[in-house]
């Protein structure tokens, strides 16, 4: 089965804006880091066909591409459900049987969780969740991509898209990890990931530890 991934993110002067310890610019590095682990997590994961990042900002679109994903770039900055919808047709269009919509501030992702993750799709239709820690939605797989027609980000949103799912009658299943939980949204957030020493390979740990944030 093939299984596109898209990562949809909004323009670097927009994000984590809600660190306020943060300058613009070390926002945008912690921005860019996090993109490069869960890129390169999707590309080498081996149930993912390929990788697409969704995004109006031009920076964004150029290091998705150095990375060695394919690339959306949106004509203005839209909500996420809208990004979402509209990248996952357009994937569908290109060949997609499935697609697996990843938030970019997952600093704990890896390939071997995507794959887990995508095992849980056992027949089609099918449509897995990873939710984070606040009940949102990290991770979202739907097999065919346009199963459930409509995606509900924001508070709350894992449950919502459990309840489209049961609307619609197609299968679910909830993966409950508690790395791909963990985003980075706030100051707090990155309390969380201090305990976990064996990701400190990663470009979001290289970074943090240089800002002097863990």
């Amino acid at each position: 089965m093939n299984i596109y991934a898209l990562i949809p993110l909004k323009k670097l002067e927009n994000s984590k804006t809600r660190i306020s310890n943060l300058s613009l610019e070390s926002r945008k590095m912690l921005t860019k880091a996090m993109l490069t682990d869960v890129v390169q997590s999707t590309l080498e994961a081996k149930n993912i066909t390929e990788t697409f990042v969704m995004s109006p900002d031009q920076e964004i679109v150029t290091l998705a591409e150095k990375l060695g994903a394919n690339t959306i770039l949106e004509g203005k900055q839209q909500g996420l459900n809208i990004a979402v919808s509209e990248g996952t047709h357009k994937l569908e269009q290109q060949g997609a049987e499935g697609v697996i919509v990843i938030l970019g501030d997952l600093p704990l992702i890896t390939p071997r969780l995507l794959d887990l993750l995508i095992k849980k799709a056992i027949s089609r239709p099918w449509v897995v969740i990873a939710p984070s820690k606040d009940n949102g939605t990290n991770i979202l797989l739907r097999t065919p991509p346009e199963v459930i027609p409509h995606v509900y980000y924001g508070s709350n949103s894992s449950v919502i898209h459990t309840r489209i799912a049961r609307y619609f009658h197609v299968s679910y299943t909830i993966f409950n990890s508690p790395k791909l939980m963990i985003d980075i949204d706030t100051s707090q957030d990155l309390a969380l990931i201090k305990k976990y020493e064996t990701e400190k390979r990663t470009h979001t740990f290289q970074l943090l530890n240089q800002l002097k944030l863990l």
